[in-house]
């Protein structure tokens, strides 16, 4: 059985079974701010499910270049890759190789626009292929096997996020540089060049890194809002310091913040808001080659979260550092200097 048909078949047969194990904050890290606030803490997290919205891609043109047309074109080289780009077996190809496909015939018609510049059918078939060739990168990033795999759920070989995140940088950096080369009208690359993108997107797609932050994202918003409505209870009730001066409690709370806050709460949030900005920041190129990839791979849709989840978590851990600055200034202990953004 072909490598690409097997990754398929084990997808779809382990798609309602996949492993979505807690990434980050859980009910142990909540049960000890609900015992330092001397309240009872929530039976347990309930982690919203990933949104399975998959990103459509646009069919390819039906552009055609007949082959009368394509012997005019033989200087450009495009006659053996029209001729297979025409036959059932060309438009098959995997999603990486129908990109370079399309990438080589839309470089040909450039390389011969001065020649044909006053032919309706080239400047047809020239407008098409640039539009073939922004739809065939999307295919890459949102249709192929690899795409699949960078949103599985299955266990990567990965302890952690900050793992997975290197590796999937490491991939990335050898993956974004080409697909933007493409949609700028770059040259397109040569067999090692070509062989070398082929292999960066398999380790990318095992990095598993989409499916990885997303749980992240999901687990820690869930528990922040499990927490804040801890605080709230607290902040509201004021029972920790009822008269607005130091209590016992209160400096409990005071090195609760300084202690276990800073070093296992605020560290582990990090973690994941840094990791979100520069997933962020790795896609923004990409996205300033192409309004359409922009437009349609937004951050909450690569990592199959609903619509403003990475909004909503940074409004949360605001909330969530405001309400301790809160109840220590209830207590008259600094709030400003124990926590931080």
């Amino acid at each position: 059985m072909p490598y690409n048909v097997f990754v398929v078949l084990l997808l779809i047969l382990t798609g309602c079974s996949q492993t979505d194990a807690q990434r980050g904050l859980g009910e142990a890290e909540l049960t000890r701010i609900a015992r330092i606030l001397d309240a009872d803490p929530p039976a347990h997290i309930t982690v919203s499910p990933r949104v399975r919205t998959e990103i459509a891609v646009p069919p390819f043109s039906e552009a055609r270049i007949g082959f009368t047309k394509a012997l005019s074109l033989g200087e450009c080289g495009l006659v053996p890759l029209i001729a297979e780009r025409n036959s059932a077996l060309g438009r098959q190809k995997a999603a990486s190789t129908r990109f370079i496909y399309e990438w080589r015939i839309w470089e040909g018609l450039m390389a011969c626009q001065t020649q044909f510049a006053d032919e309706p059918w080239f400047q047809a078939a020239l407008l098409e292929k640039r539009l073939d060739v922004d739809i065939a990168v999307q295919a890459v990033l949102f249709q192929s096997i690899e795409a699949d795999a960078v949103q599985s759920a299955l266990s990567a070989s990965f302890s952690d996020l900050k793992l997975s995140g290197a590796a999937y940088r490491d991939a990335w950096s050898r993956i974004s540089p080409l697909l933007i080369q493409a949609l700028q009208g770059g040259p397109s690359p040569i067999q090692a060049e070509h062989d070398a993108f082929e292999a960066a997107l398999k380790h990318w797609g095992d990095t598993r890194h989409h499916a990885a932050l997303g749980r992240a994202v999901r687990q820690t918003d869930a528990w922040l809002q499990a927490a804040n409505a801890l605080l709230q209870d607290a902040k509201t009730a004021n029972r920790i310091c009822p008269m607005g001066t130091p209590t016992a409690e209160g400096r409990q709370i005071a090195a609760f913040v300084r202690g276990y806050f800073a070093s296992s709460i605020q560290s582990e949030v990090a973690t994941v808001m840094q990791s979100v900005e520069g997933f962020d920041a790795l896609w923004r190129p990409l996205r300033s080659a192409s309004a359409t990839i922009a437009k349609a791979a937004t951050t909450d849709d690569l990592l199959l979260l609903a619509p403003g989840s990475t909004a909503a978590l940074k409004q949360r851990w605001q909330i969530h550092v405001e309400s301790w600055q809160a109840i220590l200034q209830q207590c008259q202990l600094a709030p400003r200097a124990e926590t931080t953004n």
